[in-house]
This record gives structure tokens, C-alpha cells and sequence, in this order.
């Protein structure tokens, strides 16, 4: 018994079942470490599998191919972009919203997370699973768009 507690201590001590991105907020501070580390494969590791089929078609290499065109603009924005609220709206997705004095006027004052097998990943809201469970959310009542009567 006393070797299965200290186990137990040993993988609690290295962080073992822990998931790197436990939280939408937590996840988008892990992408702008990455962003603003020049770290492209941290990034895509960051990304929702929708998200990656969706803008680079689940290929890495299509990534790397486009972080230099994209890196300073995605460092600019996290560098300015400061969150308001964090909401989850279910165990499945959620949201940031960030302040709109920190947003440009063609930027999404959101950012949309999707829970995979791994943590909260970031997601757009047209991804399908994304949608999908956002669908749900509504008629189930979690969720109300704020256009909704």
C-alpha cells in the first residue's frame, strides 16, 4: 500500500493527468507565450483539429509555411488584445471576449475554445464541432445568443 501512495505522490508531483490547457483563458495564454515566442509548432498545438482542417487543411506544413507571413500580425494582437471575461458555455466550448478598446475594427472581439481529448483548444465558430455544440447549447437552454428571444 505505502508504494502505490508514493506513486500516487511521485505522479501528482509531475503533474502527471494534468492537461496543458485546462481552461480557455490558460489556453490563450499558453498561444501568446508561443506567439510572441516565435514557437509555430507551440502554436498549432494550441489549435482545435476543426480550426486546423478549416484554415490549413490539418496540414503542419501548410502552417509553417504561412507562420511568416502571419507571425507579426498574431503578435501584435497579443500583444494588445486584453481579456474581458472568459465564459464557458458548457463542458464542450466557450469563449473570450476581449476588451473592445483592445480590439481592431476588423478583428472578432472573440475567441472561440472547443474541449478536445487534451484540453480547450482554440477554435473558430465555423467549425463544425464547435457549432455543432453550440446548436445544442441553445436548445438545451445553456446558452442564449444575445440576438435570441
Amino acid at each position: 500500500m505505502r508504494f502505490v501512495s508514493l506513486i500516487g505522490l511521485l505522479l501528482l508531483a509531475c503533474g502527471a493527468g494534468e492537461s496543458p490547457y485546462p481552461s480557455p483563458a490558460q489556453t490563450y495564454g499558453t498561444y501568446k507565450d508561443a506567439v510572441l515566442g516565435d514557437r509555430p509548432h507551440e502554436v498549432w498545438a494550441c489549435f482545435g483539429a476543426g480550426y486546423r482542417q478549416l484554415e490549413y487543411e490539418d496540414r503542419l506544413e501548410r502552417w509553417l509555411a504561412a507562420w511568416p507571413v502571419e507571425r507579426a500580425t498574431r503578435q501584435e494582437a497579443v500583444r494588445r488584445l486584453q481579456i474581458q471575461q472568459e465564459k464557458l458555455i458548457n463542458d464542450r466550448i466557450g469563449f473570450l471576449r476581449f476588451d473592445d478598446s483592445t480590439v481592431e475594427a476588423d478583428e472578432s472581439p472573440f475567441f472561440y475554445f472547443v474541449q478536445e481529448e487534451d484540453g480547450w483548444k482554440v477554435t473558430t465558430h465555423l467549425d463544425p464541432a464547435f457549432r455543432q455544440a453550440l446548436e445544442l447549447a441553445v436548445a438545451e437552454g445553456e446558452f442564449r445568443l444575445p440576438f435570441a428571444r
